[in-house]
């Protein structure tokens, strides 16, 4: 979490209305054995408090995490007042940065009467209230809520802020108090029980060895410091995520991440006992290649921005090395069989190949002897530039006195009895998309390589490039052996490290989506048995709503690595980012998403290799009514595959890795970035003339939430939103601080208002508007079964299963263009969607329809990822993952805790046996209800309802297996499922 500051001349109440603080005993002090800790500071940040003082340590952690900064005093020093009492304001704005300072508009009518919406601190106090973490108080009128801020908190009500602020966790209190000074049936017993529970508070010891709390008892602010650090060292403890590292090969590039979770902010890494060659980045990026074998203890330290450290100790082992000449450089050491026979490119005439397949068919050959049964291998030639290895099927004489020769695809294995392959670039291969640039490595020729001028749009849209970009730079590394006493291939490593930079340079209007391709980059490095040819192809695709100007530059540097040994896999995967400010003017709102993509594919003799894919996509999104203001985001999918059949017959097929390995939110803005080329802040800008920039309002439908934002330029902000003429229809309000128009509409109807803005400076405008609420459309009651084609995947049982049980079914091979009829839609298929179907699958459940969507095992992440990116489009506060893990094991039950008696009667089925399922992740701490159907430890079923959707409407289940629902055996759950989804509202 990061932390807001406390300005250094904020001011709490005058001092002479706070309580002296009466000598007392402080609670205990918390001593931890093991976990995270804090290395206090060996001088006070604060000029009062001394670093032999109790809690101490806590005050100089709060001073470090941003907490609290204190008072300027008047001769320029720092004070902490450490004996006096904190008043409820101040419990606010500690709470508030304690949580993150999370981005939230306070309302421009305050939910205290007696709290002012300009008063200190109101900011946060609204909050506590929007989150229910303070419900004030009832006065005795019984309406009129109060939260009396500048009164001091006592302990009892410390303990009811702390405990909502956990998030409410399921706490059952003992029946015996652990205090002697309270009551069971006292006010607050549950939330005091839980504090002693979670060693946040452990009370006094009384003379006579009994425990108390001293409920009454104003807080004073040194104890507060020791509450809140040890609350946060409960409720968010910095941990190191690794348990293990994966192997090093001494000469062979290195790759290995770690993680972290908990603790403030973001992470600062160090190590000590790493190998030689190998370093580590602040951001937790192990690299480099091991210099030496051996088996090396790394002491890995996080801090997190508070000061808080976690140390853990793994090892790093480094088993093997390259041979000599082999160790970071592209090298191949080879035996050949004793059928091998080597064609050297003067010594070809032809090479054939297969039209729909480009497989090779024939070669015809000179000056050469060749006999059925033998291995040949190729030189790199006019159209087979790596080379290649195959099999002769057999041999005729041409009139020209030739000889044609009928091949088939070969490996390694059949060429070579035992040898070691290494590719590595350690050049890059760069280009850039947007402008001309020359190729910058030595192993290609610097022709200059002509990019494209003009960005191409669709839907509408048009786009004037200003150095609109994707610059790819990647580094492949492939490094594999195979020796007859390990039984075959023994090991294989792969790696794809770079970097993408998308550059947001562009002047863009309307709706829709423009992209642009850029050049082939192609790179051919000679090898003794062929060469090694990577080829890279970057794109580009912006995406657009709405109309503005901006500009930044982010860079995303990534990397994957896979190792197999001896039929053992291992896996790593990184990213992070570099970004300079973001540039934005926008009349109003904007969602904009530029998408860069890399492919690059490396091969060696014709027939091995390693794939990658990069695509990170950047979004910058501007809201005028909202906190934060403005957001750059980023998201970086990664593909990475190897060939292992190539090397050696036997081999397994494998993809590497797939899936998102970063995404989260780069930067954002409070307030409204400077557009691009903003004159210097020295320069004062002029005043424009007021003006509203809304000229329309989109309709509403009844009973369907509904939001939209009021625009408005010039003048001195902030301005307040009036409406002079008319009214808005039932159910909706117009927010007069933020201009938002937002509720539920209850009616039929059409509104003709005018709405009016005033400056600070009492400048006004206004602007007609009409806005029609139209009927609910009516959702019909059929089921849609839908796929590409059924392949014994359930379809037909699903849909004959929903007719006999009275639905009326409609089977379709695709998404109808029109959802509106249906109450609920299958899909048991293992296909992936377009990004469009996802969007609309997704607006059919916001707008109240259900959906049974199917998941699998790694033969289909595009169908997971489909179904992920649909549940993250409708879900609230649920991170969930689809997919990525593997195959996962049984036994398997339904969960009878799941929500809506989904897995009860009439289901006669309580454990069942998937085929091989994959998992659905992401659900750690969600409630149990959520979990349809699972193991022990891994959940591959989910069921979500009204009260999980970010819309409050439509319901979702999810079952990770396509081959479930094809037995008749599993009727009694497909009725269940569907009895579920038919209960929407």
């Amino acid at each position: 979490m990061m932390t807001g500051m406390l300005p250094a001349n904020a001011t709490p109440a005058d001092p002479a209305t706070v309580p002296a603080a009466a000598p007392q005993t402080q609670p205990d002090a918390v001593v931890q054995d093991s976990g995270p800790s804090f290395p206090a500071p060996a001088t006070s940040p604060f000029a009062d408090v001394s670093t032999t003082q109790q809690f101490y340590a806590e005050m100089a952690w709060l001073s470090k995490a941003g907490v609290s900064t204190g008072w300027s005093e008047a001769n320029g020093s720092k004070t902490y007042r450490a004996l006096q009492a904190v008043n409820r304001d101040a419990m606010a704005a500690f709470m508030y940065r304690l949580s993150g300072s999370p981005g939230f508009v306070p309302p421009a009518e305050s939910p205290f009467a007696d709290v002012s919406t300009s008063q200190q601190f109101y900011k946060e106090m609204a909050w506590l209230a929007s989150k229910g973490i303070s419900t004030g108080w009832t006065e005795a009128d019984g309406f009129t809520k109060t939260y009396r801020a500048l009164q001091p908190v006592n302990r009892d009500a410390m303990a009811a802020f702390l405990y909502r602020l956990a998030g409410s966790p399921d706490y059952t209190p003992p029946a015996v108090s652990p205090f002697a000074d309270v009551a069971t049936s006292q006010q607050f017993y549950k939330e005091m029980a839980w504090l002693a529970s979670t060693g946040i508070s452990t009370g006094w010891t009384e003379a006579n060895g009994s425990k108390t709390y001293r409920a009454l008892q104003a807080v004073n602010r040194d104890a507060m410091a020791a509450f809140m650090y040890r609350f946060h060292l409960n409720t968010s403890p910095l941990t190191i995520a690794n348990n293990n590292l994966m192997d090093g090969i001494a000469g062979v590039r290195y790759l290995e991440q770690l993680t972290g979770a908990g603790g403030f902010g973001s992470l600062v890494w160090n190590a000590t006992g790493l190998p030689q060659g190998v370093t580590l980045s602040t951001t937790g990026v192990l690299s480099g290649s091991p210099a030496a074998t051996g088996d090396y203890p790394v002491t890995v330290t996080a801090t997190d921005d508070s000061g808080m450290t976690l140390s853990r100790t793994l090892n790093l082992n480094v088993p093997e090395a390259a041979p000599e000449e082999c160790a970071g450089k592209p090298c191949e050491i080879l035996v050949p069989q004793e059928n091998t026979v080597h064609v050297p490119g003067d010594n070809i005439v032809a090479i054939n190949r297969d039209p729909e397949s480009n497989q090779i068919v024939s070669v015809e050959l000179t000056a050469v002897d060749v006999t059925v049964g033998q291995v040949l291998t190729l030189d790199p030639w006019a159209n087979l530039e790596s080379g290649a290895i195959l099999n002769v099927d057999d041999v005729q004489m041409t009139a020209d006195r030739t000889i044609l020769v009928s091949v088939s695809t070969a490996n390694l294995s059949a060429a070579y009895s035992e040898g070691t392959v290494h590719f590595t670039d350690e050049a890059a291969v760069t280009t850039s998309l947007g402008e001309s640039e020359a190729l910058s490595t030595p192993f290609a020729v610097k022709e200059p390589v002509q990019a494209p001028k003009k960005i191409q749009c669709e839907g509408g849209a048009t786009a004037d490039l200003k150095g609109l970009s994707v610059t790819p730079n990647m580094k492949p590394s492939l490094y594999a052996d195979w020796k007859p006493f390990f039984g075959g291939l023994h090991q294989l490593q792969a790696n794809v490290e770079g970097s993408i930079t998308v550059n947001l340079g562009a002047a863009v209007s309307g709706e829709g989506v423009c992209t642009v391709a850029g050049p082939e980059v192609k790179v051919t490095v000679p090898s003794g048995a062929g060469a090694i040819v990577m080829v890279a192809q970057p794109s580009l695709t912006f995406e657009v709503n709405g109309k503005l100007d901006l500009s930044t530059s982010v860079t995303l540097k990534c990397g994957t690595s896979y190792q197999w040994r001896d039929g053992q896999e291992s896996r790593a995967a990184t990213c992070g980012t570099e970004h300079e400010p973001l540039g934005l003017s926008s009349d109003s709102g904007i969602e904009a998403t530029l998408t860069g993509a890399i492919d690059t594919r490396v091969t060696w003799v014709e027939i091995v290799g390693i794939t990658g894919q990069i695509n990170a996509s950047v979004s910058a999104a501007y809201h005028p009514t909202e906190d934060p203001m403005a957001e750059l985001k980023g998201r970086v999918g990664f593909e990475l595959g190897a060939c292992l059949v190539c090397f050696f017959d036997g081999g397994p097929h494998v993809t590497i890795y797939s899936g998102t390995i970063y995404e989260k939110t780069i930067a954002s803005w409070s307030t409204k970035p400077p557009a691009p080329g903003t004159p210097d802040a020295a320069v004062t800008p002029s005043v424009e003339p007021l003006k509203v920039l809304s000229t329309s309002l989109p309709s509403a439908t009844v009973a369907k939430a509904y939001k939209i934002g009021l625009a408005a330029k010039g003048g001195t902000q902030p301005y307040t939103w009036t409406i002079t003429k008319g009214a808005l229809p039932a159910g909706l309000a117009l927010n007069s601080g933020t201009g938002i128009v937002s509720g539920v509409p209850a009616a039929v109807a059409t509104a003709e208002i005018t709405v009016t803005a005033t400056d600070k400076s009492g400048l006004v405008a206004s602007a007609p508007l009409t806005l029609v609420v139209k009927p609910t459309p009516p959702r019909g009651d059929k089921v849609l079964v839908y796929a590409d084609g059924d392949e014994g995947y359930g379809i037909a049982n699903v849909a004959k299963t929903l007719r006999d049980s009275g639905a009326e079914v409609v089977e379709a091979t695709a998404l109808p263009a029109d959802l509106s009829g249906y109450k609920s839609i299958w899909n048991p298929s293992r296909y992936g969607w377009t990004e469009a179907d996802e969007r609309r699958v997704a607006s059919f459940v916001a707008d109240g329809g259900a959906a049974y969507l199917t998941g699998e095992r790694p033969c289909c992440e595009a169908l997971n990822a489909s179904v992920q990116n649909v549940l993250r489009h409708v879900l609230t506060d649920q991170n969930v993952v689809v997919g990525g893990m593997g195959d996962v094991q049984g036994p398997f039950t339904f969960n009878p805790a799941a929500s809506n008696e989904i897995t009860k009667a009439p289901n006669v089925l309580t454990s069942f046996d998937p085929d091989s399922p994959g998992a659905i992740s992401g659900l750690a701490g969600v409630d149990a209800r959520n979990v349809f159907a699972r193991s022990e430890t891994v959940a591959i079923g989910g069921v979500w309802a009204e009260g999980d959707m970010k819309a409050g409407r439509g319901r979702v289940v999810v079952l990770m297996d396509i081959n479930y629902l094809a037995d008749d055996a599993r009727t009694p759950i497909v009725q269940n499922i569907q009895h579920f989804l038919s209960k929407t509202p």
